[in-house]
């Protein structure tokens, strides 16, 4: 699978292509008409679906094309084990049916606000007689 700076990477270079290009390679990838048949080039066309999705805009332009070309062959890959996963996922995504993911990271401001709120509501409700 591709890492977030591998698909940030390709995501900056799609940017001044047209978007049939794009997503005529990326359905090329999912398809089975190069006679590839390995499911690994397929789980990697996942991830950038994906990506490109969350991006919106452009992404989202670029994943509709090629959904409205392939989303058969999304469909499909739900069949595959070792694409089932992400492929599952996807579909969701691309729905608006993904559940809200926590990624575990903090901004850097998370967090502060609102303990010192709460310190100073306790501070207000126990005024000194």
């Amino acid at each position: 699978a591709p890492n977030k700076d591998e698909l940030e990477a390709l995501w900056t270079k799609v940017g001044s292509l047209h978007v049939a290009t794009v997503s005529g390679t990326l359905y090329d990838q999912l398809s089975f008409s190069s006679g590839e048949m390995d499911w690994r080039p397929r789980l990697r066309v996942l991830y950038v679906l994906e990506h490109f999705h969350k991006k919106g805009g452009l992404g989202k332009e670029i994943v509709s094309s090629v959904m409205n070309q392939g989303g058969g062959l999304v469909e499909h890959l739900k069949e595959i084990q070792q694409c089932r996963d992400k492929a599952t996922e996807v579909l969701l995504v691309l729905s608006g049916k993904a559940p809200k993911v926590d990624s575990g990271s903090v901004a850097d401001d998370e967090g502060e606000g609102e303990p010192k709120a709460k310190a100073k509501a306790k501070a207000k409700a126990a005024p000194d007689l």
